[in-house]
């Protein structure tokens, strides 16, 4: 009994470290979820700064707060999602089941090496951008809170992630789709420079979905204050937790049929 927990414990560190090999050797996901960001932040403050005279602090922390979330996008929702889509596509998660290795573990252990890889990317990000521009501390509140949302949209984007391969299960389609989401929600999110009040009606309607525009937009203004009013971000959470879970549930039900 305890040499088979012994050999468990074994294989599912070892399907971890095999996870981790794998998405710092995707470099679109090393450089759009890690270099990415910290490069954009850093043009962008230094770009406006000059501009914005005694509000330069409020600023770069604004635009801190809003490029964090390409971190989750790029290296989980993009990363692993084209990751995963190449090993459907060569029969590699199939191979691995013939040597023991059950679903259950392979997804559990690409969820905790992807969950190791943001919170590295969200170290050197805060790291980086926090030593260059004076960014505004902010309350335990506020902090716990971003923390705890960037975390938890990123299991969701796994979660999305994971269907979207799942359905498609080649590296082509899959990339297409995730890429353009992940460009969209980056516009829509104000993360290129188009603000909510710039865009028009459907453009606001839509960013309003994403729980990524309500970071954007309104911690910010809760950098360094003990309150919120959760409910239009926790309707955006909803709203993708719901859209994920369709997904997912979609590409099993699809999967159990083949």
């Amino acid at each position: 009994m305890e040499v088979n927990v012994m050999k468990t414990k074994l294989f599912q560190k070892n399907l971890i470290i095999y996870e981790l090999y794998n998405t710092f050797g995707n470099f679109f996901a090393v450089f759009f979820g890690g270099i990415f960001p910290i490069v954009m932040t850093i043009i962008f403050i230094a770009a406006f700064s000059s501009q914005a005279g005694a509000f330069k602090d409020a600023l770069a922390t604004q635009i801190f707060i809003s490029n964090a979330s390409m971190i989750p996008l790029a290296l989980v929702f993009v990363g692993f999602s084209s990751t995963f889509s190449q090993e459907l596509e060569q029969g590699v998660t199939q191979r691995m089941n013939l040597f023991g290795y059950s679903n259950v573990s392979m997804l559990s252990a690409k969820l905790i090496a992807n969950l190791i890889v943001v919170t590295i990317g969200y170290i050197l990000y805060t790291l980086v951008v926090c030593l260059a521009f004076p960014v505004l501390a902010p309350t335990v509140f506020s902090a716990v809170l971003l923390i705890a949302s960037l975390y938890i949209m990123t299991i969701l984007f796994f979660v999305l992630a994971y269907g979207i391969a799942m359905l498609t299960k080649r590296f082509g389609p899959c990339y297409a789709i995730t890429m353009t989401i992940y460009f969209s929600s980056m516009i829509l999110s104000g993360m290129m420079g188009l603000t909510q009040e710039m865009m028009p009606a459907p453009m606001k309607f839509l960013a309003n979905l994403l729980p990524t525009a309500h970071i954007a937009q309104d911690f910010p203004k809760i950098w360094q204050s003990t309150s919120y009013n959760f409910m239009p971000f926790l309707q955006s959470m909803i709203f993708l937790a719901a859209v994920s879970g369709i997904v997912l549930a979609v590409a099993l039900y699809r999967n159990r049929r083949l």
